[in-house]
């Protein structure tokens, strides 16, 4: 089994998204799952490479954060896993206080919903 190499846990969310490349480009996003230091998305952009800063607006609800980052990895989508994303893209964050907030939310919702199950 593979030691667990991140500072915080991760939650399978579903944010809707937007990522802008260094060039300027932007593209429509969702995450996968995220942390307070990161986040995993699908996009259809590949013009994104190891190392890159990236700008990011999230949104869950009528919550929406600004925050930036650096690709930490990137790689394509296989058939299987979808037909309208291309890429899968692995992004550390910059500290950001309204993603933390935002982030709170998630992980209370996620012990609200816990906790009604059966």
């Amino acid at each position: 089994m593979s030691e667990e190499r991140r500072g915080s846990p991760r939650h399978a969310v579903s944010f809707a998204g937007e990522i802008e490349t260094p060039t300027g480009a932007q593209k429509v996003a969702i995450t996968r799952d995220v942390s307070a230091a990161g986040l995993l998305l699908f996009t259809r952009t590949r013009q994104l490479t190891v190392g890159e800063a990236v700008k990011l607006r999230v949104m869950l609800g009528s919550k929406e954060a600004q925050v930036t980052g650096r690709v930490v990895r990137q790689e394509p989508l296989d058939v299987e896993e979808t037909t309208l994303w291309r890429t899968k893209v692995a992004i550390t964050l910059d500290p950001s206080p309204v993603f933390e907030e935002l982030m709170a939310k998630v992980v209370a919702d996620a012990k609200v919903a816990a906790e009604k199950k059966p």
